[in-house]
């Protein structure tokens, strides 16, 4: 689903980047995926307990968009662009 080639967060399960059904592609980003965050989705995304990977990310903020990252509890993105 989505646009090709591009990982949208749809956020329909919870907040956890690390559930695929997160995901419009229903897999997980990595370090070779384009992420675009929308506003509007039912949860926003948190990255937490591990490192996640993607290739450049667009947050949409101007459309309430967030992106979380707990860093307390081990989360950090790796931007590979």
């Amino acid at each position: 689903g989505g646009t090709p080639g591009v990982w949208g967060w749809i956020g329909t399960v919870n907040n956890d980047w690390f559930e695929p059904c997160n995901w419009d592609k229903y897999s997980v980003p990595s370090s070779t995926s384009p992420v675009v965050i929308p506003g509007g989705t039912p949860y926003e995304p948190t990255i937490t307990g591990g490192g996640a990977d993607c290739l450049d990310i667009e947050v949409n903020s101007s459309n309430g968009a967030e992106l979380t990252i707990d860093v307390s509890n081990g989360g950090n993105l790796e931007v590979h662009q």
